[in-house]
């Protein structure tokens, strides 16, 4: 028996997809393969792969099978330079840093813009590597489609059930309509903000910690109150709020030129050197918390000196660090004289 031609497996496919669009309700697997007057079994496989390709879902704790109307937010064909291509290539790229899983969505991204670079401008080499490290990276099945149902509410503007593991490894449920994504270096993730219905206003959910996500029917519209990304304006990455702390840090002569050469917060105030020779940093935040691993990062090259709540937090740690290496120096010492 001849085998069916990838091209003409994926027709068969969408005139699947295309036939479960007629039943709103849904159908069961039984009833969709019944109306193809096919084998169940197969359908099962085409099944599972038209909801890799986010053109199908169930609801949860549901057997039937309902379409997403995907034809509807196909995007047009892009015409690139090769300038704007690499430019979507280091977006990208960015994102793939600030992810420490498997990503099948940003791979597939990274192949196209490789295949479109390689045939207009033959530059597309690096791209390709840079999928294929993608593809290698750790394969995490349950948040790859925790991610992928996410990007289908927010696209599709469907409301979502999650169960949502806190940091003190407490969990919850809401039913949750989200109206941004924001990828953040910090903690290498991605957040979605939105609408929860347990707490009845905005919260803000860590990718990574949403243990199941389950497509709903009911859609949501975005306010016209919510500011999109100007509610991100006050963050450092992604705590946002109705508060602001001054922040003022004195960095050291040794990094003065590195701390110069980049601007690292939208709010932040021209620099000033100190007659010391150091130099004085400022800036505006709703929240110091996703902060403090850059401050922490520059070491004794900057002292904070507002707010003090950051202040003490940094003292505390030091205070402890200087413990730890004291004692294992201490033994370290002791040991030697029994050498």
């Amino acid at each position: 028996m001849a085998r069916t031609s990838e091209h003409t497996l994926q027709e068969k496919q969408d005139r699947a997809w295309r036939v479960l669009q007629k039943f709103p309700n849904g159908l069961s697997v039984q009833h969709w393969a019944q109306d193809l007057g096919m084998k169940r079994r197969t359908l099962d496989k085409w099944a599972a792969t038209l909801e890799i390709q986010g053109k199908v879902y169930k609801e949860e704790k549901s057997t039937l099978w309902l379409a997403l109307p995907a034809d509807d937010v196909e995007l047009r064909k892009l015409k690139l330079s090769p300038e704007e291509a690499m430019t979507l290539y280091l977006a990208t790229r960015l994102f793939v840093k600030a992810n420490d899983k498997q990503n099948v969505a940003a791979e597939n991204a990274l192949l196209k813009l490789a295949d479109m670079l390689n045939t207009d401008a033959n530059i597309g080499k690096e791209i390709f590597d840079a999928a294929r490290d993608l593809q290698n990276r750790a394969d995490d099945s349950n948040y790859s489609q925790v991610f992928r149902t996410i990007m289908q509410a927010y696209i599709y503007k469907r409301k979502v059930h999650i169960t949502y593991q806190r940091a003190d490894g407490t969990t919850s449920e809401t039913t949750f309509s989200p109206y941004l994504l924001e990828p953040s270096s910090v903690g290498l993730t991605t957040y979605a903000v939105g609408f929860s219905s347990k707490a009845a206003d905005l919260r803000t959910f860590k990718l990574e910690r949403i243990q199941t996500a389950n497509l709903t029917k009911m859609p949501f519209s975005i306010p016209n109150t919510f500011n999109g990304l100007e509610i991100l304006k006050s963050a450092w990455s992604i705590y946002y709020g109705q508060q602001r702390h001054e922040v003022v840090l004195h960095f050291s002569e040794r990094v003065k030129p590195r701390v110069l050469e980049t601007r690292w917060h939208g709010a932040q105030a021209e620099p000033t050197e100190l007659a010391d020779g150091r130099l004085e940093w400022r800036t505006v935040v709703a929240n110091v918390t996703d902060m403090l691993p850059w401050v922490r990062g520059w070491g004794a090259d900057c002292e904070v000196i507002a707010p003090m709540e950051l202040r003490e937090t940094l003292r505390e740690e030091a205070i402890a660090l200087l413990s730890i290496y004291e004692a294992k120096e201490s033994k370290g010492r002791q040991t030697s004289k029994y050498l």
